[in-house]
């Protein structure tokens, strides 16, 4: 299995970041992992609109 791996800080919070894992369960490489990612964030960042991704990258679990 493939996980999508990325930082999240809080908008007003000046460095408050978390690290978030999301499994991408129809995703068996890396780099498909990749191509798909940046929706992913997107569709999270519609629940999470107080945070911004700093950055991201994917791993095999």
């Amino acid at each position: 299995m493939v996980e999508l791996v990325f930082t999240a800080c809080l908008l007003a919070g000046g460095g408050d970041c978390q690290k978030v894992t999301i499994p991408m369960e129809k995703v068996e490489s890396i780099s498909a992992c990749m191509k798909a990612a940046p929706e992913r964030i997107k569709d999270w960042q519609t629940d999470n609109q107080d945070k911004m991704v700093a950055g991201f990258s994917c791993k095999k679990v």
